[in-house]
């Protein structure tokens, strides 16, 4: 009897592919443990387009996102591509809390907001509030 991992192809590290090198098919993400801080991504021959990447679960990075700034750059390239809430979410806490490009970070956390994931609309209220911008603030968080 053949196991499940019979049926992946593994990719353990695309920190040097570009997004045209990754295979277009379906990924999902496969968490090793706790104590390793790796990704792997596992794709399913011939199950979906890139399209997939919009629906992406990127919860490890959700949790640390400065992960994502030197590895899995071309992943979050494909789900941002894909307008994937998640990846924006992670791209706007980069934006804004690391680099400090509150614009770039404020765009990133509204397009995730406006995805319905619903750590960024509580994160873009706050932000909001925070910054003045009580109309708009308040309208995030009542949702």
């Amino acid at each position: 009897m053949a196991s499940p991992q019979d049926d992946y192809i593994v990719f353990p590290d695309e920190t040097n592919q570009s997004p045209e090198t990754i295979p277009p098919l379906a990924v999902s993400t496969q968490h090793e443990n706790a104590e390793n801080s790796s990704l792997s991504y596992n794709a399913v021959p011939g199950a979906a387009s890139p399209s997939s990447f919009k629906n992406l679960d990127l919860g490890y990075f959700s949790d640390h996102p400065l992960n994502t700034l030197e590895d899995h750059t071309a992943l979050m390239e494909m789900c941002l591509k894909e307008n994937n809430p998640e990846a924006h979410y992670i791209e706007g806490l980069k934006e804004y809390f690391h680099f400090g490009n509150t614009a770039k970070g404020l765009f990133h956390l509204r397009s995730s907001a406006d995805g319905d994931y619903a750590n960024a609309t509580y994160m873009y209220g706050l932000l909001m509030l925070s910054r003045g911008n009580l109309k708009e603030g308040k309208r995030y968080m009542a949702t």
